[in-house]
């Protein structure tokens, strides 16, 4: 699961002029509609180009101020189950729970959402919430410290460690190389 508040990734640090700045360093692409749809469109589109699996379908219109805050609500709910706050989980879970309605496929489909647009969108993700708080022993923040985007680790061991092996293992073990160059010389 993506976070919209990561040090790296695509458009991460190119921030935009409707992108909030946090004291942290981290930018928070939640924060205005224009900026969290180019954000999302770009996580989508480069986690197609890195991933098969990836089948995100988003709507093309502007983000409702209100439906932003309850992107924002999911975000922070992510972020409370990997700080180890489950009662703030368990609040922000209700609360987007309480504003959406499913509907069952009777022909064998799964629970669909009554809600349109990006509403939908959220719905959509809301039953994955649900399970990743059933898994947050496996959920972590990427060990690559200049990245804050969490992971779900579904290694069968459970010792994955970064977001993206290509991307942040190779930037660390970098950065540790260079270090041992440093020390050495």
């Amino acid at each position: 699961m993506t976070v919209a508040s990561g040090l790296h990734g695509p458009d991460a640090l190119a921030a935009n002029k409707h992108t909030a700045h946090l004291a942290d360093g981290r930018l928070d692409r939640m924060r205005d509609s224009k900026d969290a749809v180019i954000f999302l469109n770009s996580v989508a589109s480069w986690w197609r180009t890195h991933d098969a699996s990836m089948s995100w379908t988003m709507p093309r219109s502007r983000i409702p101020p209100s439906t932003l805050g309850r992107m924002r609500q999911m975000r922070d709910a992510v972020q409370a189950l990997v700080d180890g706050d489950r009662s703030g989980y368990q609040r922000r879970l209700a609360a987007l729970g309480a504003h959406y309605t499913y509907r069952l496929d009777t022909r064998g489909g799964p629970l669909r959402s009554t809600a349109r647009g990006w509403d939908a969108f959220i719905a959509g993700l809301l039953p994955a919430l649900v399970e990743l708080g059933e898994h947050s022993d496996r959920l972590r923040r990427c060990a690559n410290d200049q990245c804050r985007w969490m992971i779900l680790d579904s290694t069968r061991n459970g010792t994955r460690i970064w977001c993206h092996s290509t991307l942040c293992g190779n930037q660390t073990r970098v950065r540790r190389f260079r270090a041992r160059q440093r020390n050495s010389a």
